[in-house]
């Protein structure tokens, strides 16, 4: 490549591996890909490069297990990303919509799905299945009781996505990659629940942490990331 490149743009209709060495990168190069085409992992021990303009660091912090979570923008880069790193497939799971979305159907709100419908979904079925049993055994979020059945679509992603930051921090012990991009100057609004992001359901989520930041679990195991660093 040449030195003087600034940014590439890597795009592919399938899955193709970009095979160039790490020490053939320009230095300072911004690198952006729409997680098809794979790239070496040997990339993030380059603390010069950027990707689509931040650093790595939270695609670094991330292992397979993890889930990412923030608001929808920020999270489709280190989605992305991490795609394009480990070879995921859109059975594996990074974000909690992929987990909630294989054990819970918003068309057929009053069931769970069955392990048949998970294993479709997901490739850790195990996980699904222990998703599913922690929503219908909690007090809060079984969002398939009665009690739950005029709340809109949203309010019961909400309560999903709560559930599965306890569900990922308390039972798992597992990592929440929380990404505050573009949230840092919303923090008042959110704790107010007013504004903007005040009612949004990552704001739910933020409050969740909050309420239970002295919790030892839940502060080992959720790490903040601002424009790609802790």
């Amino acid at each position: 490549l040449p030195v003087n490149l600034k940014s590439i743009n890597l795009s592919s209709r399938t899955p193709i591996a970009w095979e160039i060495p790490t020490c053939n990168l320009p230095a300072h190069i911004d690198i952006s890909t729409d997680g098809y085409v794979k790239l070496n992992p040997e990339f993030l021990t380059r603390s010069d490069i950027t990707f689509s303009n931040k650093p790595a660091g939270d695609v670094l912090s991330f292992q397979p297990g993890d889930v990412v979570y923030g608001l929808c923008k920020a999270r489709d880069r280190v989605n992305t990303l991490v795609n394009s790193l480990y070879y995921f497939s859109k059975k594996d799971i990074i974000i909690q919509n992929t987990l909630t979305d294989a054990v819970w159907d918003r068309k057929n709100r009053a069931v769970f799905n069955k392990d048949e419908k998970i294993a479709e979904r997901l490739n850790d079925v195990q996980r699904g299945i222990f998703f599913r049993e922690f929503l219908s055994q909690h007090k809060k979020y079984n969002i398939t009781e009665d009690k739950y059945s005029d709340l809109s679509n949203e309010e019961c992603w909400i309560k999903t996505s709560k559930a599965g930051l306890e569900f990922q921090t308390r039972l798992r012990e597992r990592s929440v990659i929380f990404v505050i991009d573009n949230l840092v100057d919303a923090i008042s609004d959110i704790a107010n629940k007013t504004g903007k992001h005040g009612n949004s359901i990552t704001a739910h989520e933020l409050r969740w942490v909050y309420r239970n930041r002295h919790d030892d679990l839940v502060k080992q195991n959720v790490k903040f990331f601002l424009n790609g660093e802790a």
